[in-house]
């Protein structure tokens, strides 16, 4: 797009780029209406990328970026659609081993506004959780993901012994005191136990993050959908908004 065009605004609406004024309008209604009614609802939703913002929550929320608050940047094209949407910026505090079991999904709803106020509505709720479940199965699948973490291992493995000989033990202007002045990746045996850490937050982040999901909105569980075709396999099917091809079985609430 024409960076003329461009509304691009920091977590805390002060304007990179354009105008903020109808966002921070959108926000203000957003806090004074009840959302759970359905025509204020569409008001939103015909302002807002509604499943952008949906999968900027599952996100942060799968990778528990305990630093999603004031990294949660907007932009719109104001010349066309004008619809806001999220942008995914500074995720390093994500897919820490460390936080495998964190309940992200309590702190998002406790401080992030709109996604609260939205929750009002059920059939937001509904769209949100049967979301949450596809991204589950197919974008966060733990097979899936443990072999992109492979992939782009294999793909700088053969030069990490060179910059671990020339970083290793640097320490740079822009490390920050209050957690502690440290080197970089030490040796290759430090490098393969982060990589293992990063399998291990793959293969069991999903679990926690159901259970959470479950608790906040009162879900009892998953059943499989199976959708079928005749001929079989042929074609796609979106359900809420995500494509996918026909015989492929997913877990729904």
């Amino acid at each position: 797009m024409d960076p003329i065009y461009l509304d691009h605004l920091e977590s805390d609406n002060s304007v990179i780029q354009g105008d903020s004024s109808e966002f921070i309008e959108l926000l203000n209604f957003a806090n004074s209406n009840n959302l759970s009614d359905p025509t204020n609802y569409d008001y939103v939703k015909s302002r807002i990328d509604i499943h952008n913002l949906m999968d900027f929550i599952i996100v942060q929320d799968w990778l528990a970026n305990t630093s999603w608050s004031h990294n949660r940047e907007v932009w719109r094209d104001n010349r066309t659609e004008k619809l806001w949407r999220w942008v995914l910026v500074d995720m390093d505090r994500g897919f820490n081993a460390g936080r495998i079991s964190r309940d992200l999904l309590s702190d998002l709803y406790a401080n992030f506004g709109l996604f609260r106020q939205l929750c009002a509505n059920q059939d937001f709720v509904n769209e949100f959780v049967q979301r949450y479940s596809q991204h589950v199965d197919q974008i966060f699948d733990n097979i899936r993901v443990v072999q992109i973490i492979d992939s782009l291992k294999s793909l700088i493995e053969d030069e990490m012994p060179r910059h671990i000989d020339k970083w290793g033990t640097y320490i740079d202007s822009l490390s920050i005191d209050e957690w502690g002045q440290t080197a970089g990746i030490s040796s290759l045996t430090s490098w393969n136990n982060e990589i293992q850490d990063m399998r291990d937050f793959a293969n069991q982040r999903s679990t926690y993050a159901l259970t959470y999901l479950g608790d906040r909105f009162g879900l009892s569980g998953r059943s499989q959908l199976t959708i079928s075709s005749t001929p079989d396999n042929e074609g796609k099917v979106a359900i809420n908004g995500v494509l996918d091809d026909i015989g492929n079985a997913n877990n729904y609430f």
